[in-house]
């Protein structure tokens, strides 16, 4: 996963956490912690492609649209753990393979 959606992915996790309200809260009275976990460029994207909206009566800032694409960004970042996970397994099998196969030829592999 590259940068810009692992910005959009953790400022969108920040956002579920809180309701409205509170986030309007944050946005004024603690700036620079809010800045520091949702960024201003990020926000504004996620408000122009409709994934957040600010809307007091609502009881979360994010839309349908905004759970759906951070259930993309899920299943993408549980789709790279699982190629790297495939790619250990693949790497301690081949060294299990080296060292039964040592073990048969009587070959000192480790010392």
């Amino acid at each position: 996963m590259d940068i810009i959606n692992k910005q959009i992915y953790n400022s969108l996790i920040f956002l579920s956490k809180y309701s409205t309200l509170e986030i309007l809260n944050l946005m004024k009275e603690d700036k620079e912690n809010f800045d520091k976990k949702v960024p201003k460029d990020v926000l504004s994207s996620l408000q122009h492609l409709g994934y957040i909206k600010f809307q007091e009566n609502a009881n979360t800032i994010i839309t349908t649209k905004g759970l759906n694409h951070m259930r993309e960004l899920k299943d993408s970042i549980l789709k790279e753990r699982a190629w790297y996970v495939s790619l250990i397994a693949i790497v301690i099998s081949i060294l299990s393979i080296i060292i039964s196969y040592a073990a048969l030829t009587s070959i000192p592999v480790l010392p």
